[in-house]
């Protein structure tokens, strides 16, 4: 029987999955390192870090599992980047308006008020798709190492 041998590659944090998550935990990550570092130059103080961060989506593409469209909560991407409008991150339009309807087979009534749940005033619509491609963009200029079609099978762990 052959034995499989096996290309690695050694990184000090893996995000598996290449969703809103973990490309957003990927560039949060690459952003603390670079903060740490630029404080450790400015100050003289502490050692910098190098951190290798990397990704794994098993879709051929990054964003080739988010086909849906989705009213969006802007605030985790403000925090990324709050300039992320700026950025062109591609969403499609602010929610403009709310409305909740009780459809019957013959009618239809519109409901005096909107529950709080269903209230996406300040939200965006947008295509979730493209919205993590644009983040994958981000993530590969922040320093994370992207690799699309691989899926993880198990963590092997050294240390």
């Amino acid at each position: 029987m052959e034995s499989d041998t096996r290309e690695t590659l050694d990184v000090d944090v893996l995000f598996v999955g290449g969703g809103p998550a973990g490309l957003a935990g990927a560039i949060r990550l690459r952003q603390l390192v670079k903060a740490h570092n630029e404080k450790v130059k400015r100050e003289g103080t502490g050692a910098p870090l190098e951190v290798t961060v990397a990704l794994l989506e098993k879709g051929r593409e990054i964003g080739s599992h988010a086909i849906s469209g989705a009213v969006l909560d802007p605030k985790a991407l403000r925090e990324l980047y709050p300039d992320f409008e700026k950025r062109g991150c591609p969403l499609e339009s602010p929610v403009t308006d709310d409305g909740v309807w009780l459809l019957t087979k013959q009618r239809k009534f519109p409901l005096p008020i909107v529950p709080p749940p269903l209230r996406n005033h300040g939200n965006y619509v947008a295509s979730l798709g493209k919205v993590v491609r644009w983040l994958a963009q981000q993530a590969e200029a922040e320093g994370v190492d992207l690799f699309p079609g691989f899926a993880a099978a198990q963590p092997l762990l050294d240390g």
